[in-house]
């Protein structure tokens, strides 16, 4: 609250902007990164506006001193806040940039990015301060709904890619589910081996229907193109992405009312 007063008061005015930037200079420091103000209805603009703050910090409390108009400026023990809540929220800016991305494949990178997040809250609730563990657990609670209902789905397409394959997906269970993960890991191979074998069936059925309708050549580029496995995950790739991308969506909207 108090950061984004101090903000909103060095963007008020030319004036207060022209005083602002007097004590950048008289703090050594370069305006480079500019103010970023923050905006209620997206959240990746806390953690914008928190960075660009901590960069000018002795500016603020250099303006502190020679501007009595100012009186915003956080208090040592909520700068100290405001550099633990801009780590915690620079690990879920990093995530939705990497799903977000338009020039590469992003429905491999949901399981590893997610998992991230998972850890970071389990980690922020089992070793964080009364501040930031009541923020994690409320956030945790929200969280574990979908995983429970999604993770399946993103473990599976992590594993299709060949830089993860089965391996991260035991590394991850291990260091999610502890002493359990071998059961979380059967039941993961068991439904990925079943989804395998369901689509492994169909294209049977599929090249047998084109043996005897199509002719020879289409019939022969069918056989030799064949890729059960290819065709599990370009068969369900829309449906991935679709359920992947409705879950970020989801967990945006739930990290922004915990905050």
């Amino acid at each position: 609250m108090w950061m984004m007063l101090s903000v909103k008061y060095c963007k008020g005015s030319q004036a207060r902007k022209q005083r602002f930037l007097e004590s950048v200079r008289m703090c050594d420091l370069v305006y480079t990164k500019g103010l970023c103000q923050d905006v209620p209805t997206r959240w990746n603009f806390t953690f914008l506006m928190l960075e660009s703050a901590l960069h000018y910090k002795k500016a603020f409390q250099h303006l502190e001193v020679v501007d009595g108009n100012f009186v915003h400026c956080p208090r040592n023990d909520e700068w100290a806040k405001i550099e633990k809540l801009s780590s915690f929220l620079k690990i879920f800016y990093e995530v939705t940039c990497a799903f977000s991305g338009s020039k590469y494949p992003t429905s491999d990178l949901y399981f590893p990015n997610v998992v991230r997040v998972k850890l970071v809250l389990k980690d922020e609730m089992e070793k964080g301060d009364g501040f930031m563990k009541s923020m994690a657990t409320r956030m945790f609670a929200k969280f574990e709904k979908y995983w429970a209902e999604f993770t399946t789905i993103m473990a599976i397409s992590a594993i299709l890619d060949p830089r993860y394959k089965f391996q991260f997906a035991k590394w991850a269970y291990r260091r999610v589910y502890g002493d359990s993960h071998a059961i979380e890991l059967f039941l993961l191979k068991d439904k990925l081996f079943t989804l395998f074998d369901e689509y492994a069936n169909s294209s049977v059925g599929s090249n047998s229907a084109s043996k005897k309708y199509c002719n020879t050549s289409q019939a022969s580029n069918v056989e030799e193109g064949s890729n059960p496995l290819m065709e599990v995950y370009s068969s369900t790739r829309n449906l991935l992405l679709f359920e992947l991308i409705l879950f970020l969506l989801i967990f945006i909207c739930e990290v922004n009312l915990a905050l």
